[in-house]
């Protein structure tokens, strides 16, 4: 069963035919809290080649080598876990305040499936429901309860 994203909202201060996907568009919006959310719109050239093909529904069921190797990388991860050397507290938030300091915003853009690109910053401290709160607040108000996940890219 194939499934298609929501559309997104339309914002009326954008003229549509005049966007391509190499210049991003600013946009204002109020967040939750009353303050300015500043993110960019990616549209799809009108120049650009057509869409590509549908995936059949086979190609989403995992097969048993996936599940394997789904598997092998839990497995390793955990082992990994397991095997750690025990740390000191300050050591540890020693060095996960290193990472906040080299990383302290997160640019996350997604796609949708007419190829339309939301980008926004986040904090690194944020967590993924903000991610969520963002995308589903750029749906079509009659699209918005529909649950949906997020996922890295697929390459083809």
């Amino acid at each position: 069963m194939t499934t298609s994203a929501a559309p997104l909202v339309e914002f009326q201060s954008i003229p549509v035919a005049s966007h391509d996907a190499s210049r991003p568009t600013n946009l204002e919006s109020s967040g939750d809290a009353g303050d300015q959310l500043t993110f960019k719109v990616y549209k799809p050239s009108s120049a650009s080649s057509a869409p590509p093909p549908l995936l059949p529904d086979e190609y989403f069921n995992p097969t048993a080598a996936d599940l394997k190797a789904a598997q092998a990388t839990l497995a390793s991860r955990t082992q990994a876990l397991v095997d750690a050397p025990l740390e000191l507290r300050s050591v540890r938030e020693a060095r996960e305040q290193g990472k906040r300091d080299r990383w302290p915003n997160t640019t996350i853009r997604v796609k949708f499936t007419d190829r339309t690109q939301l980008e926004h910053t986040f904090p690194s401290t944020d967590k993924i429901r903000s991610v969520y709160a963002f995308v589903r607040n750029a749906l079509r108000d009659d699209v918005k309860p529909i649950k949906f996940i997020l996922c890295t890219p697929v390459i083809v």
